[in-house]
């Protein structure tokens, strides 16, 4: 007998029929999308709740990020939006036709797909919001969109009928499953990924395998069109929704339906599991959202006779706490660690950002490219340098011997070693491939600020806050020579012959210091502030300085003449790297930004402003063609320069944006900021001149 559920609580915040329903990775949140254009959140345990209401039409898809930082919603206004309710940040992304039937979260936290009844999927970059991959393999509009639980694959269901499975990397088609009769309203991958259940208005429901397309089982116990299926978080059971008013729980291996949950008074579209499994949370036309408590060990050993063998064990279900009036008062969403992993597949390289690593577990103070172009070395305030593989994007080798931050590292010429120092006063040299150890240089007092390997090879720099510069025999670490000034160094760099080095320090001066004869000269003194940053030429004519002035100088290396001044950061300058060609300047800034410009010119090339915070370090690829960043955001990020962006802050006024018929503008916002209004444009590495037409707004 199919009994019939009491709903453990019932809410009645919506106006207007309600489309989606998810609950939180962590069980404490439930969230719903109504066609009364709003979001709605609740805390189960205190009863607030969160109004999102950015959507100027209905709301029919919603789904957590893996990390429950952030909530995704979509639907007929054509846009995708990712916000944080904790802090009240949105971002708006456009680049569908037509209404989004369907999103879902990878399973890695990075990428967002979307249906759309303009018959595409998108893949987007959840950090930028590009549409990194389209699938257009339907006939008619998309109405679902499921990842497979190693983030491989994308299932997405259609009016078509049909069901496609294909390659999220490449886009590539898999497989078509064409055996249901009527359109696919909804898909579930099983959290084995072993099986996909669809459903359909041809009232049934289809678990099927998704790598060759055989039918396991076809449930149709309903009696009108299913509108949501959810696998159960230990893939044992399923729980559907129809238009029939019923959700239904059932077993794959059974077929039959465990109960009916008959609390809806009109169609039922949307139904999902709590994390812990003993609770479903279901929504509808009704305009109601419900939550009610199940009991499957009763209802399996109810439904399962001694012809058809044993139900699985469960253990006990426990009753969550009932609920009482909801209030209305701000939830307050913990802030956790992201928990992307750190390893990505191979989807960025087309795009303006090639790919962001995250997971370290502090600021990253300095970056730097390896000789051959196809490693980066990343050291971080916590005493860990981590080398990563940039084709495989995994790291290939650690090193955890110093004690404290680790503020500068470098490579060798040849790339078989890695220079670092850091606050432990120590200078190290190691194996860039297996993370041994060379040897130690411990002649400084305090910390060290700066390291580097001699262009030739046979030297290696370092300087700290002491005040003192040591030149050390690259090949065993024995000391050449130690001299003093009386501020601390907090940068230097050597110049392409190899024969001198030029020093920042705190006073607001540098140095040009020659190594052959161990004396130094001040080039400049009374820069506006001190000097954090300073970098030479490839050619060797010409060094520039970034100070916490907020500005950057270019200075002739052998006059000391000033060249350039370029003063379009808002905060002090950390990092300075020179194109590989000579023509283009990066500068890092406490503004959060990196910004790169033609040293002749001081003409801005473009601005990355994706970092969350204050960026330490910035260095060019050997071959130009990418950029490298590291920021107290506690990421890595690489990305393009061939490809850069000039952005105007946007905040929801649509007479404000600039009407351009020139470039393709893109409709993007970033964590941390209001909407923003893109145009891109290209430029040439080695002359910084534009090679497409940009909109270039004023300052």
């Amino acid at each position: 007998m199919i009994s019939k559920e009491a709903a453990h609580y019932t809410y009645h915040f919506h106006t207007a029929a309600v489309r989606a329903v998810a609950w939180s990775p962590s069980g404490k949140y439930i969230a719903s999308a109504s066609e009364d254009k709003t979001v709605q959140i609740r805390m189960l345990e205190t009863n607030q709740a969160y109004s999102y209401a950015r959507h100027t039409d209905r709301v029919i898809a919603l789904a957590w990020s893996p990390d429950e930082r952030y909530m995704a919603s979509a639907g007929y206004d054509k846009t995708l939006q990712i916000w944080n309710p904790n802090k009240r940040l949105y971002q708006i992304y456009r680049g569908h036709t037509d209404s989004i039937n369907g999103l879902a979260w990878s399973p890695d936290g990075l990428r967002i797909a979307t249906a759309s009844r303009d018959k595409m999927v998108h893949i987007w970059d959840v950090t930028l919001g590009h549409i990194i991959k389209t699938y257009r393999g339907h006939k008619f509009g998309v109405t679902s969109i499921v990842w497979s639980p190693d983030s491989k694959y994308i299932a997405s269901g259609s009016i078509d009928k049909t069901v496609h499975i294909w390659e999220a990397t490449t886009g590539s088609s898999r497989f078509i499953y064409s055996d249901h009769a009527k359109s696919i309203q909804t898909l579930s991958w099983s959290p084995s990924g072993r099986y996909i259940a669809s459903g359909s208005t041809d009232k049934t429901i289809r678990i099927w395998d998704p790598y060759n397309g055989e039918t396991n089982s076809i449930y149709a116990y309903h009696k009108d069109e299913v509108k949501s299926v959810m696998w159960s978080p230990n893939g044992q059971y399923i729980a559907s929704a129809s238009n029939d008013k019923t959700v239904q729980v059932w077993s794959p291996p059974i077929g039959t339906p465990l109960f009916t949950y008959k609390g809806h008074s009109n169609n039922v579209y949307s139904v999902a599991w709590s994390p812990s499994g003993n609770s479903l949370v279901t929504a509808g036309l009704d305009k109601t959202v419900q939550v009610w408590t199940l009991n499957l060990v009763e209802k399996v050993n109810k439904s399962v006779n001694s012809d058809t063998g044993q139900a699985p064990e469960l253990s006990t279900w426990k009753e969550p706490t009932i609920l009482t009036k909801l209030s209305t008062d701000y939830i307050t969403f913990p802030q956790r660690k992201s928990s992307y992993q750190q390893e990505y597949e191979s989807i960025y390289r087309s795009q303006t950002i090639s790919y962001i690593y995250h997971g370290y577990s502090g600021r990253v103070h300095a970056v730097a490219w390896s000789p051959d172009n196809c490693h980066v070395a990343a050291a971080t305030e916590e005493g860990i340098i981590q080398i990563w593989d940039i084709g495989s994007r995994t790291v290939s080798c650690r090193y955890l011997s110093h004690v404290g931050d680790v503020v500068a590292i470098g490579w060798s010429p040849d790339g078989k070693y890695i220079v670092s120092a850091g606050f432990d006063k120590t200078v190290r040299v190691w194996n860039s491939e297996t993370g041994s150890s060379m040897f130690i240089c411990d002649g400084h007092t305090k910390a060290v600020c700066a390291a580097a390997w001699s262009p030739d090879g046979l030297y290696i720099a370092s300087a700290g806050r002491d005040g003192s510069m040591i030149i050390w025999d690259a090949l065993i670490g024995n000391n050449l020579f130690t001299t003093f000034v009386s501020s601390g160094i907090d940068s230097f760099t050597w110049s392409p012959d190899s024969t001198q080095i030029v020093s920042a320090s705190r006073a607001g001066s540098f140095r040009i210091w020659n190594v052959a004869t161990e004396e130094n000269n001040i080039l400049h003194q009374d820069s506006p502030g001190p000097v954090g940053a300073v970098a030479w030429s490839p050619r060797g004519n010409l060094i520039a300085s970034g100070s916490r002035g907020q500005k950057v100088q270019v200075w002739n290396a052998i006059t000391g003449n000033n060249e350039l001044v370029y003063d379009k950061h808002s905060s002090e300058v950390n990092a300075l790297a020179w194109s590989p060609g000579g023509i283009l300047i990066a500068s890092a800034s406490a503004d959060h930004t990196v910004q790169v410009w033609n040293a002749r010119t001081g003409n801005r090339v473009f601005i990355y402003d994706v970092h969350a915070d204050k960026v330490n370090t910035v260095a060019w690829s050997p071959d130009g063609k990418y950029l490298i960043s590291g920021s107290d955001d506690q990421t890595l990020q690489i990305w393009e320069t061939t490809r850069g962006y000039k952005t105007f802050v946007h905040c929801g006024d649509s007479e404000r944006v600039p009407q351009t018929q020139t470039t393709n503008k893109i409709a993007l916002g970033y964590f941390g900021k209001d909407v923003h209004i893109t145009w891109g444009y290209e430029v040439e590495n080695e002359t910084g001149i534009m090679l497409t037409s940009g909109n270039h707004l004023s300052d």
